[in-house]
């Protein structure tokens, strides 16, 4: 069974270019893009959790109707509220950021809400190196050598 990516971001054209290329490397990709891609994510998430494997959301993004009423500074920062709202709902799916935004504020926001998540930026970030990131998310963890005592 191939692993399943869930994309969120507005831009549908730089999108396009990243899907093409995980499908390429055998992801299973759902992405959800444009005005109302985090109303449409949050709408398959709630239908289809169990069936994915990891996340990949971009930051300035519309809010939506589900998050128009939160603090997403005019979309500044959608990502943000969303990070935060995906880590208390699927606690276990790994999160990566695929982003353009370079204020150091918003980016400190983002390892405050999932201290954990890889932050790649746009149009740095080659197709290539997302797939081994979200190879590397989906990789069993070897299990820690416990001490004695």
């Amino acid at each position: 069974m191939k692993n399943h990516v869930l994309m969120i971001d507005d831009d549908r054209q730089v999108m396009s270019v990243y899907e093409t290329a995980l499908r390429k490397r055998q992801f299973e990709v759902t992405r959800f893009s444009g005005e109302a891609c985090v109303d449409d994510a949050l709408r398959f998430l709630g239908e289809s959790a169990n069936q994915v494997d990891v996340i990949v959301a971009d930051i300035m993004m519309p809010p939506g109707e589900t998050l128009r009423d939160r603090d997403t500074d005019e979309g500044m920062r959608t990502g943000v509220v969303l990070l935060e709202m995906l880590k208390t709902s699927h606690p276990s799916l790994p999160l990566l950021v695929l982003t353009n935004v370079q204020q150091e504020d918003i980016l400190g926001q983002i390892r405050r809400v999932v201290p954990h998540a890889k932050v790649l930026h746009k149009p740095y970030c080659p197709p290539f190196e997302l797939a081994e990131e979200i190879a590397g998310c989906l990789r069993p963890k070897a299990p820690q050598a416990k001490k004695e005592s």
